[in-house]
């Protein structure tokens, strides 16, 4: 993997984390109108419907010539859907269902900030996951997690944090998390990732519709109130954002991608400024810079920097 594709990828998780810190807005404002899981499944339907043509595009898409004429397998394309790519996707669905549901049971009764901080504690979790797979991590990456979680910390918790049952929620939702990017990054060199976002996005319709019908049973109206949270969430966090996770962390570690996406608690904070007119106080400004230096740290071989110096 050379240094151009490792930039690629991790500019698509930048755009990822944007996405994602502004969508903590629109899942709380969402609350106020409809429950957890009628926001989960109509707005993973949204996304899935934003995907479902390029992903028809991309798995039927023609196998390219080979030397001698005949058709030769393209990576990620198949006229077929394998065992494979069913199970892969599933999988993956059901890791982004478990812990996105989560989340939004949590946000009903915690604020915004709270939850991006628990959530992100997955950066954490993933190179934790990640030895028990066999997986080496650098002690610099050791130092920008532990550099980012400090960041985090500052934006997200002010004065006295209180235990809620939403934390528990928060910190299960964590975890999840942390194994769904271990599974996407398992999966997405083996199988095409526009298809394994489809799969987690109608992996979470299929889950949510039943207790969406029959336990909260919303109103049509009620999701006209909810449309504008619902439509940022379904088609720029789910359509898009999830997409473009996936097909970032094929050129990037689970470790850096997790970090990179961390940011979007400094995302968050920014849009809670931009569209709640919420004023950050020097010690959120403080995390931000810490955030934002892990983050430049984890993407920069010092070693390599020297070396050109020195030559």
């Amino acid at each position: 993997m050379n240094n151009g594709s490792k930039w690629y990828g991790n500019l698509l998780l930048t755009i990822t984390a944007i996405i994602w810190g502004l969508a903590f807005v629109a899942q709380s404002a969402g609350m106020k109108y409809v429950g957890p899981f009628t926001f989960q499944c109509v707005r993973c339907a949204l996304g899935a419907a934003v995907v479902f043509p390029l992903m028809v595009r991309r798995l039927f898409k023609p196998f390219p010539k080979g030397e001698e004429g005949e058709p030769s397998v393209g990576k990620g394309h198949s006229k077929h859907i394998t065992r494979e790519m069913f199970i892969g996707g599933l999988f993956c669905g059901l890791a982004f269902t478990s812990a996105a549901v989560l989340q939004q049971f949590a946000m009903v009764t915690t604020d915004a900030g709270k939850a991006a901080f628990i959530t992100a504690l997955y950066i954490v979790l993933v190179p934790v996951f990640g030895i028990f797979l066999g997986e080496k991590v650098k002690l610099r990456i050791w130092g920008c997690v532990l550099l980012c979680i400090v960041g985090v910390w500052f934006i997200s918790i002010s004065g006295q944090a209180k235990k809620q049952p939403a934390d528990i929620l928060l910190l299960l939702c964590a975890a999840i998390f942390a194994v769904q990017i271990q599974l996407v990054n398992y999966y997405v060199k083996r199988i095409d990732g526009v298809w394994i976002s489809f799969m987690q996005l109608a992996t979470s319709v299929a889950v949510t519709l039943v207790p969406m019908l029959f336990l909260e049973k919303p109103s049509f109206d009620m999701i006209v109130d909810a449309r504008y949270p619902i439509l940022y969430a379904g088609i720029l966090s789910c359509g898009i954002a999830y997409t473009l996770q996936i097909i970032g962390q094929k050129y990037t570690s689970p470790v850096t991608a997790g970090l990179i996406m961390s940011m979007e608690c400094v995302f968050g904070m920014l849009g809670g400024v931009m569209i709640l007119h919420q004023v950050p106080s020097g010690r959120e400004v403080f995390g931000c810079i810490l955030v934002f230096t892990a983050v430049i740290l984890s993407q920069v071989e010092i070693r390599e920097i020297i070396k050109k110096k020195a030559a």
